[in-house]
This record gives structure tokens, C-alpha cells and sequence, in this order.
């Protein structure tokens, strides 16, 4: 890259060496000439790689996803989710043990998400699994483009009046509290350290957004993800 330069000063230092007035002229745009070409080539060039990188890039287009993928058995480990405690919104240290013989349906939720309208599904899917021992245990995750940024206490105003908002009230674990709050955890930066609580069994692309589902049955650790 440094050579058409050199030969360019090299071109007018030899040039403008020869006595007169007119040599110097002619050594002085002949080097201004080298010099303005070889950047219009270089400039040439990089908007053609660049827009050859822009045109592989619109061709290719967004990575799809098989989403059948996704419907995938979690790897197996010594322990189970039972060995383990969640902090609630109001600080209290619960323990998972307490689900022990009941199917869980563990979701990673935010209210700015665009899947919060899946909220008014947990309760009617609460009400018809009642007598099945049914639970959901909902963590509100700020992680996947800050769509939780609510303090803890903060939370359930969020979904009762924002989103999905609407007088959400109308379904039982948002108005009397029932169940929602005791099984939901404090607002977390991040998923959560892989051996935290019962992160440990998932696997990085495990989670990829927010609602993401993993359904565990009655003999955990046993998980799959949804």
C-alpha cells in the first residue's frame, strides 16, 4: 500500500532536483497527479468491498431458526430443581421443594415484551390443571433488550395496568395475588450463573428470549423445553 506513495515522492524529489523554473513545475504536478490517483483507486476499492460485503449481506438475509429445534430433552444432572430456593418480589426465600410431586411450567417473563399478552393464558391454564397439581413459576429477566427494567415492587403494577394492563384484575392470580407472587421471583440483570439455582441443567441457547417455557414433571429433574 506505501509503495505508489514512495514512488510518487521519489518521482517529484527527482524531478524538482532538475535546475529551472518548468522542471520544478512539472515534478510538482506530476507528483499531485500520482498521489490523487492512487487515492481515488484506494477509495475505489474500499466502497467496492464494502458494498459487495452489503450486497452477500441483503442476499443472505436474517439467519432462520427451526423452531422445532427447539422442542428439546434438557441434559441430564445429579440434582433436580427441588435441591433449590427462588427469592420472591418481597424478599422472601422460598423453597422449590414445596413443588415436589407437581408439574411446573417455568417461564422467563417481561412486561415490555411483545409476548405479554401470554399472561392472560397462565390463568385459565392455572384454573384448568388446579386439581393436577399444576404451577407456574414465572422469573421476570431484564436481560433479552431491557424489557423488564421494573424494580420488584414495581412488577405487578406493570402487568395489572401497562401491559397487558386492561383491568387485568378480572383474572384471579392478579387480583387477589394468588399464586402469581408467591411463585415469582426478584427482577434479574441475567439469566443467572450456571450453577444458581436451577439454571444449572440449561445450556446457553436453551434460552434465547423472553417466554421462553420449560415444562418439568412430576419426577424432576426430567425437563423439556418448549
Amino acid at each position: 500500500m506505501l509503495s505508489p506513495i514512495l514512488f510518487c515522492i521519489i518521482a517529484a524529489s527527482v524531478v524538482v532536483a532538475q535546475p529551472g523554473m518548468y522542471h520544478f513545475t512539472i515534478g510538482y504536478y506530476a507528483a499531485s497527479h500520482l498521489i490523487h490517483t492512487f487515492f481515488r483507486v484506494l477509495l475505489f476499492l474500499l466502497l467496492h468491498n464494502c458494498s459487495t460485503f452489503l450486497l452477500n449481506v441483503s442476499l443472505s438475509g436474517p439467519k432462520m431458526i427451526d423452531e422445532t429445534t427447539r422442542w428439546s430433552q434438557c441434559k441430564d444432572v445429579n440434582q433436580s430443581i427441588y435441591d433449590f430456593q427462588m427469592e420472591t418480589l418481597q424478599g422472601q426465600f422460598t423453597d422449590l421443594s414445596q413443588y415436589r410431586g407437581q408439574v411446573l411450567l417455568i417461564i422467563n417473563v417481561a412486561t415490555f415484551c411483545a409476548y405479554t399478552q401470554q399472561y392472560t393464558d397462565f390463568n385459565p391454564l392455572i384454573e384448568k390443571n388446579a386439581n393436577g397439581g399444576f404451577t407456574i413459576l414465572a422469573f421476570p429477566c431484564n436481560q433479552f433488550y431491557l424489557q423488564e427494567p421494573a424494580e420488584n415492587h414495581e412488577l405487578m403494577n406493570g402487568i395489572m395496568y401497562v401491559r397487558p394492563g386492561n383491568g387485568v384484575e378480572r383474572y384471579k392470580p392478579f387480583s387477589s395475588e394468588y399464586l402469581f407472587q408467591e411463585s415469582c421471583p426478584q427482577t434479574v440483570e441475567k439469566i443467572g450463573k450456571t450453577n444458581e439455582l436451577m439454571y444449572n441443567p440449561i445450556r446457553a441457547n436453551d434460552i434465547t428470549w423472553n417466554f421462553e417455557k420449560f415444562l418439568i414433571d412430576r419426577q424432576a429433574p426430567q425437563q423439556l423445553s418448549v
